[in-house]
This record gives structure tokens, C-alpha cells and sequence, in this order.
């Protein structure tokens, strides 16, 4: 995230955390150190508090006496109610979406899907998982693949719920660290379906096509928590 003259101390360390527990760099577990993030952000101990306590409020972080703020575990049904609102809501946006389609947004989609295709098309090995630095690519890619769906919906309502309650960015925390080549071919199938019934202006397969991603991404978090991985 580039940093911005404007954001006060506490935006660039909120900032900082929230795009390492989106790209996967924060794992459950991990101890987030306020030391630590004043040499690697370059702000004071103070702001960094600051948005320790709003992320815990947010329930991405917990603090443990005489030990310090940690990386909450996200349990399985908390997980399924965030895919259920996406599900809701995202599906509904790509139906909007597909009404009326926004030449930008489309060209926009369709980068994020062309990448994906180059990031299958250097698949080396099906037994291998993911660099860590890939399975971020992946994962930015797919999470601005849907903020610029929002963003082009039309609802802004919608899209502020959304993003107020950080429902996409929420399940990433219990992904795997290191992505399998089959979940990224499945990704890149399921993105391409939904960005082509955009493309073809049918809202009912947009719809369709957006929920069945939403399912299969909650399929691949229940066997990542359940501890199957790949399976």
C-alpha cells in the first residue's frame, strides 16, 4: 500500500497491517511486535497501539496478558457467515454489473483474469504448492478482481458495507500459506466464467457464476481449517 502525505501515523500502520493480513504475510498465531513495526513502518510505538486495538476491535487481533497481541484464529463458522454475506452481496453486484457493464471495469477484470492465466500457463509441476511470493500474486489479484467489481456495481451503499466490514478481505486470513496448482486453475476458471457473463450482459449467470466462486473458495478455507489442505 503506497503510503499518502495525508494519512495520519496510525492510517500508515493500519495501512501497513492490513495489507500483510490480506497478502497472506500475517498468519494465525503469529505475534504481531509493536517494537518490530516502528522500525519497519518508521512511526512511533503510539499509532501502532492505536491500530493494534482497532484491529482488535475488528477481531483480527488478540491481545494475551504477559505475552502480547497475536494473530486471532478465525473459527469456521464466523468464516461462513462473511461467505454468506458475500454471497449475498457480491452476487447481487455482479448480476448489477452485468446489466449495465462498464467498458473500464471490464478492461480492468480482464487484466486481473489475464494474469491469473499467465500465473497457470508457468505451472511447472501439479505436486508442488505455490512460492509464498506467487500465492500473494494470486491473492491481491483475486481480492482487486473483486473490490473493482464493487467499485463498478453502481451501489455505493453496497460497496461501503462491504469494505466497512472487511468481508473480503476477512477469509484470506484462513487460507493456506502456500496456494496448490489446482485451487489456481479453479480460481482462474471461476473468475473468467463470472467476467464473461459480465461480458455477455446476462445477470442471472453473472449471479450464478459469482456464487458458485463463493462456494468454492468457502470449500477450500473448511478443508484448510479442518487441516486436509489439498485433499
Amino acid at each position: 500500500m503506497p503510503d499518502s502525505p495525508r494519512l495520519t501515523q496510525k492510517e500508515r500502520a493500519y495501512g501497513y497491517l492490513r495489507e500483510r493480513f490480506e497478502t497472506g504475510s500475517l498468519r494465525p498465531g503469529d505475534r504481531v511486535s509493536d517494537l518490530a513495526l516502528t522500525r519497519a513502518i518508521g512511526v512511533s510505538r503510539t499509532p501502532i497501539r492505536e491500530a493494534l486495538n482497532q484491529l482488535a476491535s475488528e477481531g483480527l487481533i488478540e491481545f494475551i496478558p504477559h505475552r502480547g497481541a497475536f494473530v486471532r484464529q478465525p473459527d469456521l463458522r464466523e468464516i461462513e457467515e462473511f461467505y454468506e454475506l458475500r454471497e449475498l452481496l457480491e452476487g447481487h453486484a455482479a448480476s448489477r454489473l452485468a446489466a449495465a457493464p462498464d467498458p473500464v471495469a471490464l478492461a480492468e477484470l480482464g487484466s486481473r483474469v489475464d494474469e491469473m492465466a499467465a500465473m497457470v500457463a508457468e505451472l511447472t509441476s501439479e505436486e508442488d504448492s505455490l512460492s509464498a511470493e506467487a500465492t500473494r500474486r494470486q491473492r491481491r489479484l483475486d481480492l482487486e478482481f473483486h473490490r473493482i467489481l464493487l467499485e463498478a456495481c453502481g451501489n455505493r451503499r453496497l460497496r461501503r458495507i462491504v469494505e466497512e466490514s472487511r468481508i473480503l478481505a476477512r477469509p484470506f486470513e484462513a487460507m493456506e500459506p502456500r496456494m496448490w496448482p489446482a485451487s489456481l486453475r479453479s480460481a482462474h476458471r471461476e473468475h473468467a466464467a463470472i467476467l464473461q457473463a459480465i461480458r455477455d450482459g446476462d445477470s442471472q449467470a453473472a449471479h450464478h457464476a459469482m456464487t458458485a466462486h463463493i462456494h468454492s473458495s468457502l470449500g477450500n478455507i473448511r478443508r484448510a481449517l479442518s487441516g486436509q489442505g489439498r485433499k
